[in-house]
């Protein structure tokens, strides 16, 4: 297996071992109601896709990431190019080039799935707080 090869199946991995799967193991996951933080898929590499893409594209509870995976040499400028405009669009854009580097990202994304769940939980609250307000204004003492 090619070094990036050996960085992509880690990257696999790691991506499954926090709730985000390739579409069709995602699917079964949502139908089985295990945990699904996420998914993703790798873009075909032909002359008919998009140049610049990246090597991996992903929904991380709504949030668009595209991961690229460069073990020996670094992003083309085309590639670079279509990160930034990533960036700047408010998606993220990541380079990994080693295992390393994978897990920081995972340890990365782990971070934002606590602080995107814990949002949603507070929001919960907070209307479940309206609510309890709305029922008890008509109640007198």
């Amino acid at each position: 297996m090619t070094p990036e090869g050996e960085v992509k199946k880690h990257l696999n991995e790691e991506l499954a071992s926090i709730g985000i799967f390739k579409f069709r193991d995602a699917v079964k996951a949502y139908k089985a109601k295990h945990v699904l933080h996420g998914y993703y898929f790798m873009p075909a590499a032909t002359g008919m896709g998009e140049a610049g893409v990246a090597d991996y594209v992903l929904c991380l509870l709504g949030k668009y990431v595209e991961i690229e995976v460069k073990a020996d040499k670094e992003p083309s400028k085309l590639q670079q190019l279509h990160g930034d405009v990533i960036n700047h669009a408010m998606g993220d854009w990541y380079v990994v080039r080693d295992k390393k580097e994978v897990d920081k990202l995972i340890l990365h994304f782990k971070n934002i799935i606590v602080q995107i769940m814990t949002t949603i939980e507070v929001t919960k609250m907070m209307e479940g707080v309206e609510l309890m307000e709305q029922k008890t204004k008509g109640v007198t003492h």
